[in-house]
């Protein structure tokens, strides 16, 4: 496919916009994920776009990592995890001076407890001041477990980068290469065609970077990314992979 038949295509397409480095939280409001179901000829076309007959392994490769970075993907909607900790604060804060207000009533909470038990039977004074001590505590703890450095997070962009990358290993596990030809000039690589046709299977809103040279060069760097994170590129190495 031409830069110009991409272009034309381009309308939901998520291209150059700027990433958040703000982290999202581990949550997903998007409900039950689609499911990716392509049909004969789109294999055959991914097969074309390669140049070659996709295996069955292949096939259930890289069904797998689509449908993966289907379901990460929702992900990366949810809230911004500061946003939430500002939101965190302030129930805390609520529960806080309800706490207080239970404690200031001493002995005359049993007064007021035959109203908590009307609202909410289970609710007897001393259960009630047990329960709002309870939210306190959840509130500040999830608090700080956001804050910790190994707490799950989603970045955005994270989804697309695996997906080059999950995509890659099946491919190489397969013998087939995985490259990505230097210069912006030259022609796709056999990877960054297949690429681009994987991702005219997805709905338009879970593409990314829908020109040629931009395609490549998210891939390249893609592939940069995981190498950073390997401290070395003997992982990539091992797939095969050039840059």
């Amino acid at each position: 496919m031409t830069n110009n038949e991409r272009e034309s295509s381009r309308d939901g397409w998520h291209g150059a916009k700027r990433k958040s480095r703000r982290k999202r939280l581990p949550t997903s409001s998007a409900g039950a994920s689609l499911r990716w179901e392509p049909t004969e000829v789109d294999w055959a076309t991914l097969g074309q776009a390669y140049g070659v007959e996709l295996e069955e392994t292949v096939r259930k490769g890289v069904a797998a990592a689509v449908q993966g970075y289907i379901d990460w993907e929702a992900y990366e909607g949810a809230e911004f995890a500061d946003d939430f900790q500002k939101k965190l604060v302030v129930a805390r804060d609520l529960a806080r001076k309800l706490q207080e207000v239970v404690y200031e009533l001493g002995d005359g909470g049993s007064l007021v407890a035959p109203y908590w038990r009307r609202a909410c039977p289970l609710a007897g004074a001393p259960r009630f001041e047990r329960a709002v001590s309870l939210i306190c505590g959840a509130l500040s703890d999830t608090f700080m477990g956001l804050n910790e450095d190994d707490a799950p997070a989603f970045g955005e962009g994270d989804a697309w980068v695996q997906l080059v990358v999950d995509v890659g290993v099946v491919l190489r596990t397969a013998g087939m290469k995985v490259t990505v030809s230097k210069g912006m000039t030259k022609k796709p690589s056999q990877f960054v065609s297949f690429f681009a046709s994987l991702q005219l299977t997805l709905p338009e809103t879970l593409r990314r970077h829908p020109t040629d040279d931009g395609l490549k060069l998210a891939i390249s760097n893609a592939l940069s990314i995981v190498r950073r994170k390997l401290h070395d590129n003997s992982g990539l190495q091992k797939m095969g992979v050039e840059t």
